[in-house]
């Protein structure tokens, strides 16, 4: 806030005669600090230097700004001290100051001129015993002695050691204003170790401690989550009859929250007579802290109550923190009516423009599923930042938009408002992962290179897993052998890189190396290495591990755990033993685990076991159309007809629509999309001819469609076309049709496993990718054979 929107009153405080001029919550102190070239104090018609400092109502020192008055030629004005490494005013002034301390000069100088003094004269007189020249003269005192006389700047004390030494050596530890602002420097620094010590020392010395000394010792026990130091600070501030003191209160309601003691937390808030927004917004804060999200909200209804009841100018009135706060909330608890709500409220109070309340607001309506609404909040903030790009970013990756995601970055970058930073690439790597944008993902690597950020761990991660979900394996392991530094999660991404490309007992060596390197596998870990045993069918490793799970690293398996080993269970044959472990879980059975004992069913033709499996996933998803052709073609392979109609009967009485399969490919930067029988395409006729081309080739090879599931009541011949005219043949042929030798081919979906030596091509199964080499495509006939 600038100081000429401010109404000052200039006063003398009878504390060693130090000027001060109180602005709100802030004070200005001048200090004399003599004069340049005519002389010390000023005086010998020379410049005569005053330093400005900007200290907050807890004695927290701001920044400094030399000031003064030019008397030769006539000229008044003012200067900015300049030592022998050259600082510019900008190394002077700090933070939201800068607009301000002018002003701060032209108020010195006509409060000179009013009482008949230069300006150093009024602040000749600074006494040790002010608040504020205790940091004042340590900190000249560390930049004096440093680099030079008029080093007074922007840095403040280089380190605690500093603080505490300077502390020793220049003040009076007989004054407790003195030891507030050394607890609170610490406290700020974040040294809250060192805090405690200055005000267990502050006791020692038989100092009644005052209302400002409290804050920052409770904040230093909230930093360390030092419950029993708290709860000492605590009884202190009762004694001292500073319980029922709003600013302590609040700080014990932060203490408490922190450390988990929701319960004291609360009693601390119920005994505050008047509370005021920071009392309130602490209860609610800590709520959200401690996962109590409804809790919270119920806090803020109440809150709005005992606020009908008061004016808008009161204390107790809601702000953009406490809304932030409430945001984050409805985040926890992914209710889109809550969300809603609360954003009209946000509307009706004005605070949509506060910019924490917008970023807020975007992840509150992604956590719901509603991204255009965070699109939107993003699309109308006025002014955003480096956290609202990132947000927005994120937003769209893990909610599979890519291509959006990748659009927002592009923006960001033109935008040129903020600069990106190593979350930006993470999530822009994300998006690249999950949209197979495999030649922007590159681009964002070669950025990461040039930031130096190939060393951090996330971004590394993320680099990892982009090169796996892309089809590129190799790259992924290179990415991964350049890290400097891995985590469990650089570890368990490379496993799962391996898993999904069916390298299994590639997967399984880094897991080898992963333990002797002393890294602990987690849950996740174990679901990749799970994962990777079941698509390459490695049944005795993959029960060792997930044993080896139970008993050697003390994890309890999940449903995802127990997905996978249905899933290896049920493809090698084992239906039954797969189905007893079901019967066994310690967790309930979702939709994914009889989803994998059907899939299984119909690849080894069990009747029986299906039909059981269909009827759970019935019951958990009867909308799904994917369960019901699953069914119907077990029944189709076994040759029940009749069941075959009646599950389409079933299907169309009820609604139920199967949804088309399409398949997605990657060229030269551009997805292309394809459906089943899919003649939208520009280049169709073109793709159904070379596809034709090589049905005729197959069949030559003795190649013979797998046909047996396909309706009944159709010509063998229309069960070839249906076959042939699959979403993923489809991908395929355009992309060798459009590729030169040596382009990888990298298909999204199911079907297609045909890998040209001269045009490579990787075919996504789900999860899973699948590389296999076909040898001369066309001209000779076609030798099949797994990479």
């Amino acid at each position: 806030m600038l100081i000429t929107e401010l109404r000052m009153e200039l006063r003398w405080i009878a504390r060693g005669g130090t000027m001060v001029m109180e602005v709100g919550w802030w004070w200005w102190i001048w200090m004399g600090m003599g004069g340049g070239g005519g002389g010390g104090g000023g005086g010998g018609g020379g410049e005569e230097e005053v330093v400005v400092v900007v200290v907050d109502g807890d004695g927290r020192w701001w920044g400094g700004l030399g000031v003064g008055c030019r008397k030769q030629g006539g000229k008044k004005g003012h200067h900015w001290p300049k030592n022998k490494r050259g600082y510019r005013k900008e190394d002077y002034v700090m933070g939201e100051f800068a607009q301000c301390m002018v002003h701060v000069q032209s108020s010195l100088q006509t409060l000179a001129r009013s009482t008949g003094r230069r300006p150093a004269e009024l602040v000749s007189f600074c006494s040790t015993q002010s608040l504020v020249v205790i940091l004042v003269k340590a900190c000249f005192y560390q930049q004096e002695n440093s680099e030079g006389r008029f080093g007074f700047g922007r840095r403040r004390c280089s380190t605690n050691a500093n603080i505490t030494t300077l502390f020793n050596k220049y003040v009076d530890k007989t004054n407790v204003f003195s030891w507030n602002s050394i607890i609170a420097e610490l406290a700020r620094s974040g040294d809250s170790v060192e805090a405690l010590k200055a005000f267990s020392s502050m006791r020692k010395s038989a100092l009644k401690p005052n209302r400002s000394t409290f804050p920052c010792t409770i904040k230093s026990c909230s930093a360390l989550c030092d419950l029993a130091s708290g709860k000492q600070a605590h009884q202190q501030a009762f004694v001292f009859g500073y319980g029922s003191d709003l600013f302590v209160s609040s700080a014990l309601i932060d203490m408490y929250s922190k450390c988990g003691q929701l319960g004291d937390a609360r009693i601390v808030f119920d005994e505050i007579l008047m509370r005021n927004v920071v009392s309130w917004t602490s209860m609610i804060n800590g709520y959200v802290q401690n996962d109590c999200a409804r809790e919270a909200l119920l806090l803020f209804k109440e809150q709005l109550a005992e606020e009908s009841g008061r004016s808008m100018e009161e204390d107790g009135c809601v702000d953009g923190v406490a809304m932030v706060s409430i945001l984050a909330a409805c985040s926890r608890i992914c209710e889109m009516n809550v969300t809603r709500g609360v954003h009209g409220f946000v509307i009706k109070r004005g605070l949509d423009e506060v910019l924490g309340v917008g970023n807020t607001l975007i992840d509150a309506y992604a956590k719901c599923g509603l991204v255009e609404f965070s699109k939107k909040v993003f699309d109308e903030m006025n002014e955003k930042d480096l956290i609202s790009w990132n947000s927005m970013i994120a937003v769209c990756a893990q909610h599979g938009l890519g291509e959006d995601a990748i659009g927002v970055f592009q923006s960001m970058v033109w935008s040129a408002e903020v600069e990106f930073n190593a979350v930006t690439l993470s999530a822009v790597l994300l998006a690249c992962a999950h949209s197979g944008a495999l030649r922007t993902g590159k681009g964002i690597h070669t950025q990461v290179v040039k930031m130096n950020l190939e060393s951090n761990v996330v971004v590394g991660t993320s680099i990892i897993d982009m090169y796996c979900k892309c089809g590129r394996v190799n790259s992924a392991r290179r990415a991964f052998d350049r890290m400097n530094e891995k985590n469990v999660k650089s570890w368990s991404a490379m496993i799962a890189g391996y898993g999904m490309h069916g390298k299994a007992r590639e997967a399984l060596e880094i897991l080898s190396d992963m333990i002797q390197a002393g890294i602990k596998p987690n849950s996740i870990t174990f679901v990749s290495v799970l994962s990777a045993c079941c698509h390459a069918g490695l049944v005795d490793q993959g029960w060792h591990w997930f044993c080896a799970m139970q008993h050697r690293f003390n994890i309890e398996p999940t449903v995802e755990h127990y997905g996978c080993m249905i899933d290896l269970l049920g493809r090698a044959g084992f239906l039954r033993k797969a189905y007893n472990l079901i019967e066994e879980m310690r967790v309930k059975p979702d939709f994914v685990i009889w989803c994998s004992l059907l899939a299984s069913c119909r690849i080894h033709k069990n009747v029986e076991l299906g039909e059981i499996s269909a009827r759970k996933l019935f019951e958990l998803d009867p909308n799904n159309s994917g369960y019901y052709t699953l069914l119907s073609n077990i029944y189709a392979e076994a040759g029940r007809w009749e069941d075959v109609k009646k599950m389409r009967i079933f299907m169309k009485n009820h609604g139920v629509v199967k949804s088309p399969g399409f398949s997605l490919v990657e060229l030269k930067g551009r997805v292309h999309i394809f459906l089943v029988g899919d003649r939208q395409h520009p280049q169709h006729e073109k793709i159904y001819d070379y596809l034709e081309q090589l049905s005729v080739k197959l069949q030559e090879a003795g190649y013979v469609p797998r046909v047996a599931s396909v309706l009944h009541d159709v010509d063998e011949e229309e069960k070839e076309m249906v076959l042939q005219i699959h979403s993923e043949k489809l991908a395929v042929v355009f992309g060798i049709m459009n590729s030169t030798p040596g382009t990888t081919i990298q298909v999204s979906n199911t079907a297609g496993k045909l890998k040209s030596d001269s045009k490579p091509s990787c075919i996504n199964e789900l999860t899973r990718w699948a590389h296999f080499l076909m040898t001369n495509l066309i001209d000779a006939g076609f030798r099949l054979k797994s990479l």
